[in-house]
């Protein structure tokens, strides 16, 4: 894998991303925070737009896994 496929698997990370962010209205639209939260990127986390932070109150458990590992302690 050369410097041109990982900027690609990145920006594809991100358009992902923007997509769950925009769309996702239940616990079950966020995939990978369903399944594991330390594999969400900070791609990822930094692409979430403010707006949809919302969403995640009702997710206490999954939001406290992002939380914890967005910190550097996961």
């Amino acid at each position: 894998m050369d410097r041109s496929d990982i900027e690609k698997a990145r920006a594809e990370r991100i358009a992902s991303a923007a997509v769950w962010a925009t769309k996702a209205t239940s616990y079950d639209d966020l995939p990978n925070c369903s399944r594991d939260a330390a594999s969400l990127s900070l791609d990822w986390a930094s692409f979430l737009p403010l707006r949809s932070l919302s969403i995640w109150q009702d997710w206490s458990m999954c939001r406290s896994k992002v939380l914890v590992y967005l910190a550097g302690l996961g």
